[in-house]
């Protein structure tokens, strides 16, 4: 005689046991990749590249418990990261929010911990800082080029280009400039790790004032590997930009029309791809005045500061980028289908073009009544897939909007934007 759970149907019991099951691999396939990760140096690991070794300080408390992490062995915990992920947002309805946010946590804490993954622009960040900091050097108009003999020289990403992020992120950094290089980091890591915890409750928030589930959403966003590795793992200054556009989004739910328009901008002051939730707000809101108001007052201040600051060339990183070029987005892709082993001008300017053409009418769209969430996010996919520079943790531009409308599509899509992401870094660059 099967037995029932108290007063809960007999497959409900069965899919909590399961969802529960889920959470579980979840949180021992994370710790297997952070472990791994802190073994030794590694091409997954970009820093590591170049001779430039692993140190005690940069591997972190995880150094000695895990494997050697080859490519294989890491996207193969990559992609069961992935799997898991799908399976528990298709279980979402029957897990425990506190289960959720336990498991979330966790991966937080794992992923915080362990060594950066992926491209390690967390040393960037640092180099700005210490530009500014150190060697008195404007960051919109220098380069780590300028100081090779300082610390985070090495292990810098991009040395050549100047600060392409916006002036609140700069400012975020500072505090990096004020310690050593390995302090710097590890503080790096963990304001990551609190930006991520902070998105995920901000959009339980979002999801309870706009009446949506809140433990699917909480997964959906939470549970990303996307958000986790990459994000997380890798510091990413994404994280506090989309934390900044949830709480406009919850700010504007709630009535605080004026507020959502100080945090809307705020994201869009963190990195220029921030401005485009604000663009659909204003399009979409019945408080645009107030939504208005709020933004003038954040650009006043912030652009106030930034100027001082920095003067202004705040946007001179942002145009030395826009040359930048992978073949593992989607018009890098196309390229090489076609024949090509770099983007031509005219594929970009096509996917472009069909990128304008979209946020133009998703515009048109929610100035006529459509959700403005979900006008937001299509434009963002629109995005995702235009770019000739796409990097894996950019998919979490779309997580929190996809988990805040009440159709699935766009959650569907943002399902395939992740796969995406992680399974096209298994194609070889040549």
């Amino acid at each position: 005689m099967q037995r029932r759970w108290p007063g809960v149907p007999l497959g409900l019991a069965y899919q909590e046991v399961l969802s529960a099951a889920v959470l579980a691999a979840m949180v021992a396939a994370g710790a297997m990749l952070a472990f791994d990760a802190a073994s030794a140096p590694s091409s997954q690991l970009i820093f590591a590249q170049g001779g430039r070794g692993m140190p005690s300080w940069l591997a972190g408390p995880f150094q000695g418990l895990g494997e050697p992490l080859t490519f294989g062995r890491y996207y193969a915990e990559l992609l069961a990261l992935c799997g898991l992920w799908i399976a528990a947002c298709v279980l979402a309805p029957a897990i425990r929010t506190g289960w959720a946010v336990t498991a979330i946590v966790v991966l937080h804490v794992l992923f915080a911990l362990a060594p950066p993954i992926g491209l390690s622009d967390v040393f960037n960040y640092i180099g700005y800082a210490r530009l500014l900091v150190e060697h008195g050097l404007n960051p919109y108009t220098s380069t780590l080029t300028e100081v090779p003999t300082d610390p985070v020289f090495v292990y810098a990403t991009w040395p050549q280009w100047s600060n392409p992020y916006g002036p609140l992120s700069t400012l975020s950094f500072l505090p990096l400039g004020l310690t050593g290089v390995p302090q710097a980091l590890w503080l790096a890591k963990a304001a990551a790790a609190a930006a991520g915890l902070g998105l995920v409750g901000v959009t339980a928030a979002a999801a309870r004032a706009l009446d949506r589930p809140v433990a699917p959403a909480v997964v959906f966003v939470g549970l990303n590997p996307t958000l986790l590795v990459y994000g997380v793992g890798g510091a990413h200054i994404d994280l506090l930009l989309v934390a900044a556009s949830v709480a406009g989004i919850w700010l504007l739910a709630r009535g605080r029309a004026v507020g959502a328009g100080v945090a809307l901008a705020t994201a869009a002051a963190i990195k220029v791809t921030g401005a485009l939730p604000l663009v659909f707000a204003l399009a979409g809101s019945r408080r645009r005045r107030d939504l208005a108001l709020g933004v003038a007052l954040a650009a006043v201040v912030v652009g106030g500061v930034a100027l001082a600051l920095f003067g202004p060339d705040l946007l001179s990183g942002v145009a030395g980028q826009r040359e930048a070029a992978s073949v593992r987005s989607v018009p890098g892709r196309l390229s090489r289908l076609l024949g090509y082993e770099t983007v031509p001008s005219a594929l970009s300017g096509a996917f472009l073009a069909g990128f304008a053409v979209s946020v133009l009418a998703l515009l048109r769209a929610a100035w006529r009544g459509m959700d403005w969430l979900e006008a937001a996010g299509w434009a963002t996919l629109a995005l995702l897939l235009a770019l000739t520079w796409l990097m894996p943790w950019y998919a979490v531009w779309l997580l929190p909007l996809a988990a805040l409308t009440p159709r699935p599509a766009l959650r569907y899509a943002a399902v395939a934007i992740t796969v995406y992401v992680v399974a096209v870094r298994l194609i070889p660059l040549n």
